[in-house]
């Protein structure tokens, strides 16, 4: 049987070569002006650690002559980012717990909160972690299940998986849901819509004034004051369409919801909490 406190220890002595200086044989600059840092690392658990860096350090390797440290610049990924990758790893299980979203779904979307507002490539480092908390076909529809289980329960990222072309919607909240019937403000927030069978792109829309969520005890999560995203039990359990219209976010999510109501029908929904891996 395995010694944990054996694990435990190997993955302490682990973590010291790691950010051991003396031992450091890659400096990495990252981040622009006037927010830049180097780093130093050893480069074989650099390599181990981090997907992103593999195939250039493989590249180093190759070109450098014995003796020499490895030099990279980096000004496209930000000091904090960085940090999380010598911390943490880039890359989360891939065994993530979801029937809606891919792994790299869950790229573009961290990278959304992270607040960049671009396409996003498998080179770039996922920064959170995303813990399922609430699935419907698992915990029901209803608003009391959603509030019972998500409601303070800080940042969430809900999807929505519509009737639409297989098409999954969303929305990020930076504050907490509750039922104190009262709406939160929309800093941090977004919703999206992740794209379609038809090949339609996805589309980032943040906040742009006024409500940002509304926390009613009698309805699930609502996005903006005029439902530029929402999820009703009460249409889920009659079998009629949610409805959504743009107004407190930037751009429509759905085609022709910048002008008039949109319906779509709810197939599934999932909540996951969103958790910082600096905060760990």
């Amino acid at each position: 049987m395995t010694d944990p406190k054996l694990l435990a220890d190997l993955s302490q002595n682990f973590s010291k070569l790691f950010h051991d200086p003396q031992l450091a044989d890659v400096f990495i600059e990252v981040g622009k002006p006037p927010e830049t840092k180097t780093f130093s690392a050893h480069s074989g658990l650099l390599f181990a650690r981090s997907p992103h860096f593999a195939s250039e350090l493989k590249n180093e390797w190759v070109k450098r002559k014995k003796g020499n440290d490895i030099k990279l610049v980096k000004p496209n990924i930000s000091p904090r980012i960085f940090e999380i990758i010598l911390s943490h790893g880039e890359s989360i299980s891939r065994s993530l717990d979801s029937t809606l979203l891919k792994y790299s779904d869950i790229r573009q979307i961290d990278s959304w909160i992270n607040g960049n507002d671009t396409a996003q490539t498998s080179l770039v480092p996922i920064t959170h972690k995303y813990n399922l908390i609430c699935r419907g076909s698992r915990d029901g529809f209803t608003a009391d299940n959603f509030h019972r289980i998500c409601d303070d329960k800080g940042p969430t990222v809900i999807v929505i998986k519509t009737n639409k072309n297989d098409q999954i919607i969303g929305g990020y909240s930076l504050a907490s849901w509750h039922s104190r019937g009262r709406s939160e403000s929309g800093v941090g927030c977004f919703i999206f819509s992740l794209g379609d069978r038809n090949g339609h792109d996805p589309v980032l829309s943040r906040h742009a004034s006024g409500q940002g969520i509304a926390c009613w005890k009698t309805h699930g999560p609502v996005f903006g004051d005029q439902r530029d995203l929402s999820l009703f039990d009460i249409y889920i359990q009659n079998g009629s369409n949610n409805y959504c219209k743009q107004r407190n976010y930037k751009v429509a999510i759905l085609p022709g919801a910048d002008s008039q109501y949109v319906g779509y029908n709810v197939q599934e929904y999932e909540v996951f909490q969103v958790i910082d891996k600096l905060l760990e």
